[in-house]
């Protein structure tokens, strides 16, 4: 053959070359980038910072402020005293105007005679337990000052012509305060534009007589809750015999909140009115069961069953016969529980009005200022087994007399105060006791046993970080 023919590729051959080619640029950018980008950032390792939350520390108190509220009668006072350690370094002042009182621990101190509702203020070592009461000599009425809370409700308000109370707001700071007041009546809960957004005015106080902005009959609930400001708050209480008859009055305790179990201590001998109001501010129906307390025991007294009260409504009772009966035989007090939260109230008119309202526990010493007149202090509502030290006093501090009350669940104690006794201290000794002090002649009213303030908690502040 004399020309030679180049042999013609073969396909498979160019099919394995085409396989051996490598990625194309593409698939680098698709695949790789990504990785490396990955590796970058695992390889970072940012600067971490833990930020340690430290709770509130507890410090003595070093300014405190009672509001005493206002008093329709010109023979009324207001006395101040403190249980403060030691005189130290402080001071005690009342009014806008800040009039300096001479307040000592364990003397009692009168701020004046004054009508107007009074705002009393401690600093430095007088700040802590610092107690005050407003009363009213004949007939007898008092009230312990408190100092300005968020939330309070009072129990057994009334409306109607024969039984109304005045609400009063007293503003202690320098600026404005504002609050909201809702009324739970037996029908239910009402409209009351009137008691919302209550604004008082600095250093300033507000009444509101409830037959005017509410006239109904029937026990009301009010519960005030502050939404600006710090305002005190308070409830007179009238009764009033209808053609010019008596007219009798006395301060209704407020409750810090509702409870499953309440108790009252403080019950008056004698026969007369006495009707107890239960509160139901949640959606739902409660059932209610009333016990008696007395020195002995706790019992469910026969013809009283258990009722119900309404979702957002308050129930009356009457307990004129029970409580006359129970009283005779030394019942001091009553156990109200029941199936959801509630407040309660209770009305005595035997003859002269005194008003109860649940007593909170106390596990550390507490005390009372008292106005004049023959006194008895009633104990009862402990856990445990114990002992309570009872210490009387006279204005000028001096002690008249000092005892130690024995304790146990399921009993309950009635000591007679030594006459002249002006301020009274309970120191529980390992557990938590309930008590009032019931003052008579002439008259009757009954001031109630409550944990002091000592301390107010700080802040853990620090400064924020990048």
């Amino acid at each position: 053959m004399s020309r030679l023919e180049r042999p013609s590729p073969v396909a498979g051959r160019r099919s394995a070359r085409s396989a051996r080619r490598g990625p194309g640029p593409a698939l680098v950018l698709a695949v790789v980038v990504p990785v490396v980008a990955l590796a970058a950032a695992l390889m970072v390792r940012p600067e971490t910072s833990t930020v340690a939350t430290r709770p509130a520390t507890r410090t003595p108190l070093s300014v405190a402020s009672l509001s005493c509220p206002g008093a329709q009668s010109p023979t009324t006072a207001v006395s101040v005293s403190s249980l403060a350690d030691d005189m130290g370094a402080g001071a005690v002042s009342a009014g806008p105007a800040r009039q300096p009182l001479d307040v000592r621990p364990g003397r009692v101190t009168p701020a004046g005679a004054t009508g107007a509702a009074t705002v009393l203020t401690g600093t430095g070592r007088l700040a802590p337990a610092l107690l005050a009461t407003r009363s009213v000599a004949d007939p007898l009425a008092a009230v312990t000052c408190r100092p300005a809370t968020s939330d309070q409700w009072f129990t057994g308000v009334g409306a109607g012509a024969e039984h109304r109370s005045v609400l009063e707001l007293v503003n202690p700071d320098t600026g404005p305060g504002v609050a909201d007041v809702t009324v739970y009546a037996p029908t239910g809960l009402l409209d009351t534009p009137a008691l919302r957004g209550v604004a008082v005015a600095a250093g300033q106080s507000t009444r509101f007589d409830l037959s005017d902005v509410v006239p109904r009959r029937g026990e009301l609930t009010v519960r005030v809750q502050t939404s600006r400001g710090r305002l005190g708050a308070s409830v007179l209480d009238v009764t009033e015999e209808l053609g010019g008859g008596a007219v009798t009055t006395d301060w209704l305790p407020p409750q810090d909140a509702p409870a499953l179990e309440n108790t009252l201590v403080g019950l008056t001998r004698g026969t007369g009115a006495r009707r107890l109001a239960v509160g139901n501010a949640s959606d739902d129906e409660v059932r209610v069961s009333v016990e008696v307390i007395t020195p002995r025991t706790v019992f469910s007294p026969e013809g009283l069953d258990p009722f119900r009260v309404p979702p957002q409504s308050t129930v009356g009772v009457s307990l004129d016969d029970l409580l006359d009966e129970a009283t005779r035989r030394g019942a001091l007090g009553l156990r109200v529980t029941a199936t959801g939260p509630v407040t309660i109230g209770l009305r005595q008119a035997t003859p002269d009005l005194s008003v109860l309202a649940p007593v909170p526990a106390v596990t550390t010493s507490t005390g009372v200022v008292l106005p004049p007149g023959k006194a008895r202090l009633q104990l009862a509502g402990v856990d445990a087994a114990g002992t309570v030290t009872v210490t009387a006093s006279d204005a000028d501090g001096t002690e008249l007399a000092r005892t130690q009350v024995e304790l146990a669940p399921g009993t309950a104690d009635s000591s007679a105060l030594p006459r002249g006794t002006a301020l009274v201290t309970v120191v529980p000794d390992g557990i938590a006791v309930r008590g009032s002090v019931v003052v008579l002649d002439p008259g009757a009213t009954v001031l109630g046993l409550g944990p002091l303030a000592r301390t107010s908690e700080v802040a853990d502040v620090r400064p924020g970080l990048p």
